[in-house]
Formats: C-alpha cells, structure tokens, sequence
C-alpha cells in the first residue's frame, strides 16, 4: 500500500495525505481526536488498526 504526503496539494497549512487510492485533507500539527477520526474513515483505516 502507497503512502505520501503532498504539501503542495493544500492550502495554508493543509496537504493531502494519500493511502492507497484514498485522500484526505491533513493540517500540519496536532490533531484532535474527532479530527484524527474522520481522517481514518476517509482513508478507510479502522481505529484498531491504527
């Protein structure tokens, strides 16, 4: 499975994490939980599993 990171694919201080065939909007810096929880489900990525 692909992962990267692309910073230049956001705005400000946004990127797009990509995994696999999947993308979700990633902002540079700490992550709040129900944030961090969406950005799994987007990506597909159980809690678990993470």
């Amino acid at each position: 499975m692909e992962l990267r990171f692309d910073p230049g694919r956001g705005k400000g201080s946004h990127g797009l994490l990509y995994v696999g065939n999947r993308r979700t909007v990633v902002k540079r810096g700490e992550l709040k939980p129900n944030a961090l929880r969406g950005m799994l489900k987007q990506l597909g990525i159980r809690e678990e599993d993470f």
